[in-house]
């Protein structure tokens, strides 16, 4: 899970940034904006979006003269925006999800979103029949007054004129051709072929005509209707299992979104043939890792390390406030100050020669040697590893060792919970440009599983 570090001159070297935390300083633009997309995005995690939409939008909000400010950032923060609240179109209340479909639909065509599936989620969430087709009455009449530009620059139409169209032009041009009938696919393409001269338009044209015209069509049909497919059913027979939506059966691999259901519950060994002997696959590895590492940046423990060392302070004060964190069994205050000690580069200065934590952990090591005996293999008793200890107090895999014996043991963080925050703090060393400390734990290929790096060399 570790990454190259492309931290340029002027980009904010902070490590990882929790879309979910308060977004108030546009120099972790670059970071926020990777993270949305290397997890975010590509494991649809509605809420994560959610809350980045609302954390750049109150930021905007506030400072109504950024776009001349900083133009650049405030593209990059826009774009985001837009991306981030479509994705969580399934959290929206209903007028929000009116007011996107009437204002931005043009940017989500852009970006390639496929509005239908999360507009799909949106109306799965609510109960009754009645309240989903009141919804699409209310998302198809926002499209027939959307007048924002859908083609830019204007196309070359049927007769050989030219004309910018906007959203409203195509529903209103759609609704004329064929009313308020259903239309199937075969005549949906001819119909565009002849107004739009569709197979000459670029990729970019293509893809907002059709995706117009698709989602109108999506919104006309009843939830009562056996066709209406907002909540796909799943059926099994002797060919496997399939999904009855749209009103037939296709293959589960043909349907993105159980598709990916199906291989998360493999992946997570709830169905066979998502493991092989023990082992995951390299890929679906990959996809657990990731997974596991989206759902820790979500997560309560990491907003509140994260607010922890942000408080900042004094080198000498903050290790005193982590003991102290110690004894009160304070997770985010214990995990937070270190973090801030390894941001300001200064983790060895702190503990190679902190009598305090010399003297704790040699006396910890005789207390608990059966326990600790696997971490120092060359050492044969407690005295022989306390010598190795005091060798190099502050070593990456003595570090490893100190931080998870305080999660693990005094804290009570699961294994593998506690190996993620050594991710998390060794990806904060490594922006901080610390390699001695960027592999404190790390996410293993060959299973899935994060793990902490203190085995001996």
């Amino acid at each position: 899970m570790q990454d190259k570090d492309t931290t340029t001159q002027g980009e904010h070297k902070g490590g990882i940034r929790s879309p979910l935390l308060p977004f108030d300083d546009p120099s972790y633009t670059d970071e926020v904006v990777r993270e949305f997309h290397r997890y975010v995005v590509r494991l649809e995690k509605a809420d994560m979006a959610h809350a980045l939409a609302r954390n750049i939008g109150r930021f905007l909000d506030a400072r109504p003269s950024f776009e001349k400010e900083d133009p650049d950032t405030f593209q990059k923060l826009r774009k985001t925006l837009v991306e981030a609240r479509f994705l969580s179109i399934p959290l929206l209340k209903d007028e929000e999800v009116v007011d996107l479909l009437g204002s931005h639909l043009e940017e989500a065509f852009a970006l390639g979103i496929d509005i239908v599936d999360y507009v799909r989620r949106k109306l799965a969430a609510l109960f009754a029949y009645d309240d989903r087709d009141a919804l699409k009455e209310k998302l198809r009449r926002a499209l027939a007054e959307n007048t924002s530009v859908l083609f830019s620059p204007p196309i070359a139409v049927a007769g050989g004129a030219r004309k910018a169209k906007t959203v409203e032009d195509v529903v209103k041009g759609y609704v004329r051709a064929f009313g308020p009938n259903k239309v199937d696919p075969v005549k949906r393409s001819e119909y565009m072929n002849r107004e739009y001269n569709f197979s000459a338009q670029d990729k970019e044209v293509q893809s907002a005509i059709k995706g117009t015209i698709e989602l109108y069509e999506f919104l006309k049909v009843s939830s009562w209707d056996l066709e209406s497919d907002e909540e796909p059913i799943i059926l099994g027979d002797e060919d496997g299992l399939k999904v009855f939506k749209g009103g037939r059966f296709e293959n589960v691999a043909q349907d993105r979104h159980i598709a990916g259901i199906i291989q998360e519950l493999k992946e997570h060994g709830f169905l066979e043939g998502g493991k092989e002997g023990g082992a995951a696959e390299k890929e679906e590895a990959e996809e657990i890792l990731a997974r596991k590492w989206a759902d820790f940046l979500a997560s309560g423990i990491l907003r509140s390390i994260e607010r922890i060392r942000r408080e900042g302070g004094e080198t000498g004060a903050l290790r005193e406030k982590m003991y102290e964190a110690i004894h009160k069994k304070d997770t985010a205050g214990f995990a937070g100050r270190i973090a801030h000690i390894i941001g300001e580069g200064k983790l060895r200065e702190v503990f190679h020669a902190d009598q305090r934590y010399i003297a704790f952990w040699k006396k910890h090591l005789a207390r608990h040697w059966d326990g600790l005996r696997q971490w120092y293999p060359s050492a044969k008793t407690e005295e022989d590893a306390q010598t190795e200890f005091v060798q190099d107090p502050a070593s990456a895999r003595q570090m490893a060792i100190f931080i998870r014996e305080v999660l693990r043991k005094r804290m009570g963080l699961e294994e593998e919970e506690s190996a993620m925050v050594g991710a998390y703090l060794g990806n904060i060393a490594r922006a901080s440009g610390q390699e001695e400390y960027s592999r404190l734990a790390y996410g293993d290929m060959r299973d899935g599983v994060f793990k902490w790096n203190i085995t001996e060399e």
